[in-house]
């Protein structure tokens, strides 16, 4: 167990901080998306920049490794990111996007924790849908820009495709192989699921807790 803890210690200080202090907290360091290759950098910056992302990709990669689906599974959520993106970007506008996404984080590491055998094609639905929520949020950065050429909106999709699809993917590498879980109770996928579960809860409530101040101001 010690030696679990020293490796989950080391991970996530490689998947989290060391990206994190590369892109120094933005890739254009604020600046505007103008070329495709700036897109691009936003894309992948993005996501790894925001923890409530980055931690439900994790626990999609853990959950596709449980599904036996590596390398196709975490699509399901690209394709809803992708429709969610073009959602806003054509005007459409989703409600409680801050709530979904922090439940999404609290729900599937509560599923992680549970041990339950996954249903894939109930997952599946489950990540194109809140892959549109995921992928409204980050259609918001492309929002902010005025004049986006198409050309940079393709390379932050991009982007963004392939740092989703990476992170999964590693992730379940690291659970098979460096951590050695294959079964659904393996008590470090409690473990890590009680984590993603936790972050997930104190999000919902930290939104709760501003929206509920905003209304007594």
């Amino acid at each position: 167990m010690k030696t679990f803890f020293g490796k989950l210690i080391t991970t996530l200080c490689i998947v989290i901080l060391y990206p994190s202090l590369a892109f120094a907290h933005h890739p254009l360091a604020g600046q505007k998306m103008e070329t495709f290759f700036q897109g691009f950098l936003s894309g992948i910056g993005h996501p790894i920049l925001g923890f409530d992302h980055l931690f439900f990709i994790i626990g999609i990669g853990i959950i596709c490794l449980l599904a036996k689906k590596m390398v196709l599974g975490p699509l399901n959520f690209i394709i809803g990111m992708i429709l969610g993106l073009f959602l806003i970007i054509t005007g459409y506008n989703l409600f409680i996007v801050e709530f979904v996404i922090a439940a999404s984080l609290f729900l599937i590491g509560l599923f992680i924790v549970s041990g339950k055998t996954v249903n894939f094609k109930f997952i599946s639905a489950s990540l194109i849908i809140v892959g549109l929520f995921h992928g409204w949020a980050f259609g918001e950065t492309i929002i902010g820009q005025e004049n986006t050429e198409q050309s940079v909106i393709s390379g932050y999709l991009l982007g963004l495709s392939l740092i989703i699809w990476a992170i999964s993917i590693i992730s379940s590498l690291i659970y098979k192989n460096l951590y050695n879980v294959f079964d659904p109770n393996d008590v470090k996928l409690k473990i890590s699921g009680g984590i993603i579960a936790g972050m997930g809860m104190f999000i919902l409530l930290e939104n709760i807790e501003t929206k509920v101040f905003s209304l007594l101001i």
